[in-house]
């Protein structure tokens, strides 16, 4: 790798603009290839490439002119970049055998259960001739309930189908599961069955590690959804109940993850807390994570700062978190679609990062609040009165 390394990031959404921000701010000029010239990230780049993801005439470009690779979603096509690579010194952090896990939860299931990570019972679809042979056997397999999720293409809550109560899958909700399952296999996509998982709570943890082998480990922290988007992160997860001794066994299926795939960079797990007070691994994120954004004003050095050193091959910085930290995303509300103004916060401690994004629609990310508390009581209450200003804020758009 040279020296003073040109930086290019495919994608262009919020996650590329924070990279960018951490990228510049150490001194790397960064070369975005995106969808739009309007994205969140194009105005703080240095360079900006339109196209789209499978234009192979314009990736040669970007990829000409630049050193490094970094990724702001793993739904991407890895062999085709592959093939356009091919026998060039491109550096891709991390690299495209990692991103393809990344973006098949199926490949992910089988690396969990390789490495002896605790994960839930699961099933795919392509072990059966017929979808509804499929679905009928996860209702046989699965008697606590199941869960659908497509392996590819699934996110925020897309590509999920949840089943109960399989003894009343006949009927409509057979249609509808075996309609759920036709979609993602029309696209090319496995479709597996997991079993429900009854949790008490969902965490996650952001993990960096460099091409040397060296790690570092941000808290454990709790995170809620609303409509199976992340909303609200609370820092750390050991202040809501949750153990030291399983924030080590989180810390434990980071490491073996990233050692096994060889991973460069900042990436996440996703797990559930079971009621019975067990740590289940959900799904990984080979790339920086909603998950950590609170990093940006909580911790020495952010999720995003680590991952640009990581990739440029300079050292760590610390992941050190103090005190108590919370995370709420802002999102569309349910009925407006168009432009939005950005929410005026007025609660002490919290910062407001916004995307710039030029159209509200319903559950988007717009941006993000972060904000700290001197001890876990008045977190809470500071999350709860920025959650209220946020309806507010959704609600003035809706009665437009």
């Amino acid at each position: 790798m040279t020296q003073n390394p040109r930086l290019g990031i495919l994608g262009s959404g919020q996650l590329a603009l924070l990279l960018t921000q951490s990228a510049r701010s150490l001194g790397y000029p960064v070369h975005i290839y995106a969808k739009h010239e309007d994205d969140p990230a194009c105005a703080d780049a240095d360079r900006v490439l339109i196209g789209p993801l499978d234009d192979r005439q314009r990736l040669t470009v970007f990829l000409k002119d630049v050193d490094v690779v970094m990724f702001e979603s793993e739904f991407i096509d890895t062999a085709l970049l592959a093939s356009i690579a091919e026998g060039e010194p491109t550096v891709f952090a991390p690299d495209l055998r990692a991103m393809d896990v990344g973006a098949d939860k199926w490949q992910q299931k089988q690396l969990f259960n390789s490495l002896s990570i605790a994960t839930s019972a699961a099933i795919p679809s392509d072990s059966y001739e017929a979808v509804a042979s499929f679905v009928d056997a996860a209702v046989a397999e699965f008697s606590g309930g199941f869960v659908l999720k497509w392996a590819r293409e699934g996110y925020d809550g897309i590509g999920v189908h949840v089943v109960p109560h399989p003894e009343d899958c006949h009927g409509a909700a057979h249609k509808a599961a075996l309609i759920f399952c036709e979609k993602a296999i029309g696209k090319g996509s496995v479709v597996y069955a997991e079993a429900f998982v009854p949790y008490e709570r969902e965490l996650a943890m952001v993990a960096c590690r460099d091409g040397a082998g060296n790690m570092t480990f941000y808290p454990l922290v709790e995170t809620q959804q609303k409509q199976g988007v992340c909303h609200t992160v609370k820092v750390p997860a050991s202040e809501w109940g949750v153990s030291r001794e399983i924030s080590e066994a989180a810390e434990a299926s980071c490491r073996k993850v990233a050692e096994h795939l060889g991973l460069v960079g900042s990436f996440a797990l996703e797990f559930f807390f079971t009621k019975s007070q067990d740590l289940l691994v959900n799904e990984f994120a080979p790339r920086v994570h909603n998950s950590g954004h609170y990093t940006s004003d909580a911790a020495v050095c952010s999720q995003f700062e680590n991952h640009v050193r990581a990739c440029v091959g300079q050292s760590l910085g610390s992941s050190k978190v103090e005190g108590y930290w919370g995370m709420i995303n802002v999102l569309g509300g349910p009925a407006y679609r168009g432009p939005a103004q950005e929410p005026k916060i007025q609660v002490a401690a919290a910062t407001s990062y916004w995307y710039g994004k030029k159209q509200l629609r319903p559950m988007r990310k717009m941006g993000h609040i972060n904000v700290s508390g001197v001890n876990k009581g008045e977190l809470e209450k500071r999350l709860v009165d920025i959650d209220k200003s946020l309806e507010q804020w959704q609600q003035h758009f809706k009665d437009k």
